[in-house]
């Protein structure tokens, strides 16, 4: 999980950079999708990250807070993308609007080796004592690690006694979506 949060920086590293430097309208759509992918990702890999290092009764706060946090992020971007036009009216402040972006991706790349691996990430890569570790970081006391390292043996091992049960079963069912499911998933795509 730790690594897709470091890729979906880059991500918006490189899509800005691409943007802030076009030269012409196929490197600034170049640049867009780039950092669009990254955005998606993001809204992925975040919720899933702060869900599973988080106590379950923190969960719905924190992710409601990551929701805030991206709708006032928006308001800001607008607001200083604003005062750079007023204040900078050259023809190059929007390569500098597009350039700001790169700042908070840049800020999380630098504060990355401080991010802890997630605990459920290290029970599926059976890295129990690793997991009790980052629980005991996070914050939670001896009992409440061991509650949650059974709770994830458990769950981890539901699921992996039905992935084996399921076969290719599972594979056909994946491949054979509705079409509201392809609708989704286009939808997820296409807005970013």
């Amino acid at each position: 999980r730790k690594k897709t949060v470091g890729l979906t920086c880059w991500l918006f590293l490189v899509g800005t950079i691409f943007m802030a430097a076009a030269t012409n309208y196929v490197l600034l759509l170049i640049g867009r999708m780039v950092a669009g992918l990254g955005v998606g990702v993001a809204f992925i890999a975040a919720p899933v990250f702060i869900s599973e290092v988080s106590p379950p009764s923190m969960r719905g706060e924190l992710n409601t807070t990551f929701d805030v946090a991206i709708n006032v992020g928006i308001l800001l971007g607008y607001i200083v993308s604003y005062l750079v036009q007023v204040i900078i009216p050259t023809e190059w402040n929007w390569r500098l609007m597009l350039g700001l972006g790169g700042l908070f991706p840049l800020v999380v790349l630098c504060l990355l080796s401080g991010l802890p691996e997630s605990p459920r990430w290290l029970m599926l890569d059976d890295q129990k004592p690793a997991a009790r570790a980052v629980l005991h970081r996070l914050g939670s006391t001896e009992m409440e690690s061991e509650e949650a390292i059974e709770a994830m043996e458990k769950e981890i091992g539901v699921h992996r006694r039905a992935a084996s049960s399921a076969g290719s079963k599972s594979t056909k069912k994946c491949c054979n979506c509705g079409k509201g499911q392809r609708l989704a998933v286009g939808l997820g795509f296409w807005q970013q």
